[in-house]
């Protein structure tokens, strides 16, 4: 039989444990001052112990703080690595609710993810991108079209003023990058048609040519790309935020539909703004052209005849 005694000046002064057969048989106070030598010396003890089970009996023991607590349950884990299982029996009802609640609990970070069979990562990828991007992208389209035209028939609905707030950010704001662009481009296509045209001696066709272009195709085209990408990432930055700082969750919080006071006014905005956007770009486009040939008026003339 092994038996040790510790000793302090507190209140709770005398530790003691003893080691009959297998069995070690813990009493008094094992607090903060008594864990290190009560550590120390279950460590000696385990060295040249030839059991393979080690039972901590508390039944003696008449109060344990956090420190003891821990201090079984690392020898507990520190003697598994010696062969040496152990088992904690007896004890106070209080003592066995501190060794509950300070228990020890794997990680989940410690286990080894279970290798997923090649064929079925392929099937979750395409789950996962048919659910987040196709699916999700129908809802949203869905409820973007259905808000928009019920939305136009409650007025009550809509917030003051909210309508020429976004016409003005979405179009009005954009007209002077649209306008530049828009001259830029015009200037660039007139030099490069007349440079290929006149090596034909076709040079009274680029007027035709640059006219039927814009009116028809790169004009509204070239209005929307840049509309797309300045307004466009205008709003996609104001959603981002407002999804970030949980505005989104408050509108959800008070029974309101974030598609319908946030999105549905800049869809209004943008449907009555674009066609006044296209055409000041469609002019921009074919000034360069009509200042560059005296046939302008006359061409411009032929092209709406046979349009």
């Amino acid at each position: 039989m092994v038996k040790k005694n510790h000793q302090s000046t507190s209140n709770q002064s005398l530790f003691e444990f003893k080691l009959q057969n297998e069995v070690l048989f813990l009493t008094q106070f094992l607090t903060l001052p008594h864990v290190e030598r009560f550590i120390q010396d279950v460590l000696k003890i385990a060295r040249k112990y030839e059991g393979k089970t080690l039972t901590l009996n508390l039944d003696d023991l008449e109060s344990i703080d956090s420190a003891g607590v821990t201090s079984l349950y690392f020898l507990k884990e520190k003697l598994a690595g010696m062969d040496i299982r152990i088992q904690i029996t007896g004890g106070s009802e209080s003592i066995r609710e501190k060794l509950e609640i300070f228990e020890f609990r794997n990680s989940e970070t410690d286990k080894k993810p279970e290798r997923i069979p090649f064929f079925a990562l392929i099937g979750d990828s395409i789950y996962n991108f048919f659910y987040d991007y196709i699916v999700n992208f129908l809802i949203l389209a869905a409820n973007v079209t259905y808000w928009s035209i019920t939305d136009v028939f409650r007025k009550k609905t809509h917030r003051k003023g909210e309508f020429f707030n976004q016409a003005v950010h979405i179009g009005v704001n954009a007209v002077y990058i649209v306008g530049t662009m828009s001259f830029i481009i015009g200037l660039v296509l007139a030099l490069q048609s007349a440079a290929q045209l006149r090596n034909f001696g076709a040079n009274i066709f680029i007027v035709d040519l640059t006219v039927i272009a814009m009116m028809r195709e790169m004009g509204p085209l070239i209005t929307a790309i840049l509309v797309a990408g300045r307004s466009g990432s205008s709003i996609a930055a104001e959603v981002a935020t407002m999804k970030v700082t949980s505005e989104l969750d408050a509108l959800k919080t008070m029974a309101l539909n974030p598609i319908r006071f946030v999105i549905i006014p800049k869809m209004y905005g943008s449907f009555v703004t674009m066609p006044f956007l296209t055409i000041p770009m469609m002019i921009m486009l074919t000034e360069n052209v009509a200042r560059s040939d005296d046939r302008c008026g006359a061409s411009i003339t032929r092209w709406t005849a046979t349009m």
